[in-house]
């Protein structure tokens, strides 16, 4: 595997925090457009600011996967703002008690 990815577009669900968080900035560092999906506007927002200084993008859609209204409006925004997507990584989680 190459650690260019300056060509490469990686939408990525649950990537505000933990593992997901970790991958986006991974990414972007390499160069990639990464597309963070997560339910968290101010999550999202905090990780975009931080990648600045990074060879690749982030950026944050707010979106919650269980709705599929939303979620169909999150594919027609990521179909008119996006080329392609080379990549999709699903980390979203579910927490459900009991």
């Amino acid at each position: 595997m190459t650690d260019d990815l300056s060509d490469r577009t990686i939408l990525l669900t649950g990537g505000t925090s933990g593992f997901g968080q970790v991958a986006a900035v991974d990414l972007a560092k390499r160069g990639a457009t990464v597309v963070v999906v997560g339910r968290d506007e101010s999550k999202g927002a905090i990780l975009v600011e931080r990648s600045t200084d990074l060879a690749g993008t982030i950026a944050f859609h707010q979106a919650d996967l269980a709705s599929q209204s939303t979620v169909r409006s999150l594919a027609a925004t990521v179909k008119r703002e996006y080329d392609r997507i080379d990549v999709l990584a699903h980390n979203a989680g579910l927490s459900a008690g009991s």
